[in-house]
């Protein structure tokens, strides 16, 4: 389930003031890229983490229904 139509929200201006300073420094997300990638090889688990999930994906979420058929569930369910 996505956003409702008409949200309010579609604008992301940290996401557009971000893409305009990538512009006009095109190597900094190449050295944050590489910053990620060391601290992955020197085991930080957060970084793995941060980096398996960029490349993909986050896991999705597994719902235990515990053996109920999803017809007898509740929406809150």
């Amino acid at each position: 389930m996505g956003r409702p139509l008409g949200s309010p929200n579609k604008e992301k201006p940290f996401n557009d003031a971000l893409r305009i300073a990538l512009r006009s420094r095109p190597l900094a997300l190449r050295r944050v890229a590489d910053q990620l990638l060391d601290k992955a090889e020197e085991g930080n688990l957060a970084y793995i983490r941060e980096l398996i999930d960029r490349l993909d994906g986050k896991p999705v979420q597994v719902v235990d229904r515990q053996n109920v058929p999803l017809e007898e569930l509740s929406d809150a369910e």
